[in-house]
């Protein structure tokens, strides 16, 4: 009988030690994720940025060079198509794409309504 047994308070303090500690190394684990994940979502917002001017200023002055806006969407189109499923979804997909981009370039289409015309319009 020379071993006393512990005390609560002392079981309790220890137990709180040890979360301390586990917390502590889960927060520095995750500390040194977050740094790496910070700085490429700070490149990622810096690139959007960029393209996402591009694609305005280009929206801006499609008027300017309509045949190849068009020609580039259906060649896409038709590429992803032929690549994908053949010859004749190569086709519809030059049709479905090339007709996609004259109607916004000749503004039978106006990107501002599209989603009033797909979801439509709230009251």
């Amino acid at each position: 009988m020379g071993d006393d047994p512990k005390k609560p308070e002392d079981i309790f303090r220890s137990g709180i030690k040890q979360l301390i500690s586990a917390t502590n190394t889960v927060l520095s684990g995750l500390e040194s994720v977050a740094k790496p994940v910070g700085a490429a979502w700070g490149t990622v917002k810096t690139q959007s940025v960029v393209v996402k001017d591009s694609a305005v200023y280009t929206y801006k002055r499609r008027h300017e060079f309509p045949l190849e806006i068009i020609g580039g969407s259906a060649l896409l189109g038709g590429g992803v198509g032929l690549l994908r499923r053949g010859r004749i979804a190569g086709l519809v997909g030059a049709a479905a794409f090339g007709g996609a981009a004259y109607a916004v370039v000749y503004d039978e289409i106006k990107l501002e309504e599209l989603p009033d015309m797909l979801f439509g319009k709230k009251e």
